[in-house]
Parts: C-alpha cells; structure tokens; sequence
C-alpha cells in the first residue's frame, strides 16, 4: 500500500470521527432543548407572512376548563417571553374577561390551523369588559401588553412550536 492511499484513508477516517462528532452534539443540544421545558409550558414562535418570525416564547398550557377559566388571574408579573396558550375543543368565538387579571395583556386568537385571526392589543387589566374577534379560534395566546407590536404578530402570522400540541381536556 502507499502513501498516498494511506494519507487517503486516514483523511476518511478523520471525516468520518468529525461527521460522527457533530452528529453526536446535534443530538445533545436536541435533547437539552427539549428536557429543559417543563411538562405545563411549550416552546413556540410565530412565523410571519413576510418570513420573519417572533422570538421564542415560554407558553403555559391552560387545558382543562378549570386552568382555562383561571387563566393569569392573580398573577402580579410576567417575563417578556412567558405567556399562556388557552387551548379549546373546539373551534368558535372565543371571550375574555380580565377580572382579577392585574397584568396588561395582548390576546392572540389564532384558528385550528395555526393562523392567527384575530389580534387584542394592549387589554387593560382589572375589567369584566368581554373581549374577543368575529373569527372563530381554537387557541388564544395570552402575551405582556406590547410584546405582539414588537414581535410583529398579526393577522396572518402561524403559531409554530415543538412537539405535538396537546388536546383540551373537559
């Protein structure tokens, strides 16, 4: 054998641990990604029409009529990038009242595929004024006042998010 076939197959052996290297990582930082979500929250982000997209959001799962019927109430803060996902069996006009509610909210109304309907900016906390869009939704996503302006949710944007999304329970 000579040299050149040598340094050849030493070159593909070198690939192969580097391929096999990367792959190895990609798998970890999946798995890392995925374990640091905890089972009541869903990584998720919307996708806009223009192809931009929102930043990663932290969404509490509200399922059962129970979590849903609470919703944020009593909460006092909420970070920038945490929210709530209010999550139907059905898809039909939805209503929101903010009683005992204290933190400013924008209310995203998004259908069974995904679209987002309807968009609530800025809803004022601490009223039992209803609160809804003329489109049926399936999903609504509770975000901090301002934040659908600034990451550009809209009419038109899709919910993207990891995994499966779950089913209400009632």
């Amino acid at each position: 054998m000579g040299t050149n076939q040598r340094f050849r197959r030493k070159l593909v052996r070198q690939a192969i641990a580097i391929s096999l290297g990367i792959a190895a990582l990609a798998a970890i930082v999946l798995y890392a990604d995925s374990v640091n979500v905890p089972p009541t929250h869903m990584r998720a982000w919307f996708e806009h029409a223009d192809g931009g997209s929102s930043g990663t959001l932290w969404l509490e799962k509200a399922i059962t009529a129970g979590e849903r019927s609470k919703g944020l109430m009593f909460r006092k803060s909420m970070d920038d990038s945490e929210g709530m996902i209010f999550i139907y069996p059905n898809e039909m006009v939805q209503s929101f009242w903010m009683k005992n509610t204290f933190i400013p909210l924008d209310m995203i109304f998004i259908d069974r595929n995904f679209k987002v309907v309807g968009v609530i900016a800025e809803v004022p906390p601490m009223t039992t004024e209803f609160r809804k869009v003329d489109k049926p939704s399936k999903y609504v996503v509770e975000l901090v006042a301002g934040k659908a302006a600034r990451e550009g949710i809209k009419v038109g944007s899709t919910l993207k998010f990891r995994g499966d999304m779950p089913q209400a329970k009632d």
